[in-house]
């Protein structure tokens, strides 16, 4: 592995940037990912309401639409699977035009 002067330059950067906002400064670093968001707020608390952003709306709403969406793909699923399914009756596999396309065991 060879020296990257731009990286190591970059690296020590950050390292100071940390050591003085974070360190020296107190200053918590900024929540990056959910499981930073559940290693600081473990628990909730109770009655506590906060208002989100556009950006955390849409997203939520985006999230109903697609749940809805996967519940209606797994209704199909399930259909689909049911009707293959009785395709079988007592063998273990079914084919189509000499080739094996699903195998079941009950």
């Amino acid at each position: 592995m060879s020296f990257v002067p731009d990286f190591y330059e970059w690296l020590c950067e950050e390292v100071d940037r940390f050591w003085i906002d974070n360190i020296q400064g107190k200053k918590e670093p900024a929540a990056t990912s959910v499981q930073d968001v559940l290693l600081k707020f473990n628990r909730h608390t109770d009655g506590k309401i906060i208002e989100v952003n556009d950006e955390i709306f849409e997203a939520y709403n985006s999230l109903k639409e697609v749940k809805k969406e996967l519940a209606v793909m797994d209704e199909k699923k399930a259909a689909l699977e049911e009707k293959i399914k009785m395709g079988f009756g007592d063998a273990e596999a079914i084919s189509y035009g000499g080739q094996t396309i699903a195998t079941w065991k009950a």
